[in-house]
């Protein structure tokens, strides 16, 4: 049986390298700060305050069928975080 020459696994390796980036960029994003507000959008600039807000804007998003390729993300900004 012939083995796949190097360029060939190195370009299967970018691809896949490619894919998981890009998946990744068309994440939607859910900003968490202990100084947010769960009105607010859930941005960098106006995040929301609890975990929990941010999975039921995630659950929303499923249920509306306007999750992205990407999946979610949860983005927790500097603090202490109180359950």
């Amino acid at each position: 049986m012939k083995m796949p020459n190097k360029e060939w696994i190195a370009s299967l390796f970018v691809l896949a390298s490619l894919c998981t980036v890009f998946s990744k960029e068309m994440a939607v994003v859910c900003w968490v700060s202990p100084n947010g507000r769960d009105d607010a959008a859930g941005t960098q600039e106006a995040p929301f305050a609890t975990l929990e807000r941010a999975r039921d804007e995630i659950r929303a998003r499923r249920a509306a069928g306007t999750l992205p390729p990407g999946g979610a993300e949860v983005r927790l900004m500097k603090g202490r975080h109180v359950r």
